[in-house]
């Protein structure tokens, strides 16, 4: 995990905070299970590797208890949609390759491996890349 990546995931309040992009939840029975930032504008801290016209989807969680559920894809759907009501043309994520179940539902819906656009902090982490073109 890059330096000071587990305090940016903790710091949800900051994410609410930032004007260029929105979180959004997954509720069941009234009970938040999921949430996962979707980046707007370039002008965002959190905008890093986005280009102009091009949404992010960040942090992306599912409590282990709701997986399964279709908490993943409603959050994703509603990414897709929020971006599509902004204008923007395409949405970009980046992935951890243990992440299994969740690349395979990115696939499902449709976005494809940009492998030009993977992130690699040093020899430990290498993260996928993902994009959705058009939304």
């Amino acid at each position: 995990m890059p330096d000071g990546y587990a305090a940016e995931l903790a710091d949800v309040a900051g994410r609410a905070a930032d004007p260029g992009a929105v979180l959004l939840a997954a509720r069941r029975d009234r009970r938040v299970v999921g949430g996962v930032t979707l980046v707007l504008e370039t002008t965002s801290p959190l905008a890093e590797h986005l280009e102009p016209g091009m949404a992010g989807m960040r942090m992306l969680a599912v409590d282990p208890s709701a997986q399964g559920a279709g908490a993943g894809r409603a959050l994703v759907e509603g990414c897709i949609e929020v971006s599509r009501g902004h204008g923007l043309r395409c949405l970009s994520l980046h992935t951890h390759v243990v992440f299994a179940r969740a690349r395979a539902l990115y696939e499902r819906m449709g976005f494809v491996r940009t492998p030009d656009r993977d992130l690699h902090f040093g020899d430990d982490l290498h993260l996928l890349s993902y994009l959705l073109d058009p939304v």
